[in-house]
């Protein structure tokens, strides 16, 4: 089945759709789909892609993309949100409930207002319907986001200087410590890792599997290895270079070897050479010349 993967941006949630026929489909190209109370306005996260016993969203059903008067119609409607969002954030802090009202989204059909929040804790909003739903026309919704899907919706600069990451196409990847350590990386007081949002970056997920099929070459942190017939003890590892840093026992010397120069249990007899990489040049609209 071919498949691609859109994001409802009344709900903000990311949903699987099985792809249509007779269209052709882009990133971030907006889409009208038909839900069991109304129409909801998504937009293309994943390319289409052929995956065997997916599993789709079967409440959502496709119904066209949106040309470009109907995507600046939209747009335009979410206009309105700006009062909406203002009135909100008024009763929340008159309730004296820590919710941070960030965004306000407009159904296609205007029957659904969607209010996304961010909260430290799960609140109780439910006094807070009660208060505000009658200055609404039609159904409300509140949802609460976690600081990485606002850093998303609100958008601007990213750490690496573009003005939108490209981490929207990693957003279904589960991003944990454990790729931090399979690179390499230290983790204690480096706050390079972790973006606007304070989560880690997922632009980390890029580069590990290569580091992780690298990574197989090389003994353990603090295996014993010998070197010279001198014993040593695994201090650091470069792994891209498969070089290791090493502290003999008898002395206080602390090198970098080869891989292939040192001996240890479980080592692999002719492994590849490392891999040779360039840094490509990247030119970024508005940066600064180094």
């Amino acid at each position: 089945m071919e498949i691609f993967q859109a994001r409802d941006l009344l709900r903000y949630k990311t949903v699987t759709l099985k792809v249509p026929d007779n269209t052709t489909l882009s990133f971030k190209q907006p889409i009208l789909l038909k839900g069991a109370r109304e129409k909801v306005v998504a937009e293309v996260i994943g390319m289409p892609r052929t995956l065997p016993g997916a599993r789709v969203d079967d409440d959502l059903v496709f119904l066209k993309t949106l040309n470009q008067d109907e995507a600046l119609d939209y747009e335009a409607l979410q206009e309105k949100g700006s009062d909406l969002l203002v009135k909100v954030q008024t009763a929340a802090d008159e309730l004296k409930l820590k919710m941070y009202f960030f965004h306000v989204q407009i159904g296609w059909e205007e029957k659904t207002v969607a209010c996304w929040f961010t909260s430290e804790q799960p609140v109780d909003f439910r006094d807070l319907l009660k208060a505000i739903t009658p200055k609404f026309k039609g159904r409300l919704h509140l949802q609460r986001l976690d600081p990485r899907d606002r850093a998303d919706v609100v958008g601007g600069p990213r750490c690496c200087g573009r003005p939108e990451c490209c981490d929207v196409r990693l957003s279904t990847k589960k991003i944990s410590l454990d790729a931090v350590r399979d690179q390499g990386i230290v983790i204690r007081g480096n706050d390079k890792l972790y973006d606007v949002s304070g989560k880690l970056k997922r632009c980390l997920l890029h580069e590990v599997d290569m580091y992780r099929a690298n990574r197989k070459y090389l003994p353990h942190i603090k295996q014993s290895v010998t070197v010279d017939g001198k014993k040593a003890q695994v201090r650091a590892l470069d792994i891209l270079n498969r070089r290791v840093k090493v502290s003999f026992m008898d002395t206080d010397v602390i090198e970098f070897y080869a891989v292939a120069d040192i001996e240890y249990q479980g080592k692999q007899e002719g492994v590849e050479p490392p891999l040779e990489f360039t840094i490509p040049e990247v030119e970024i609209e508005g940066a600064l010349p180094v």
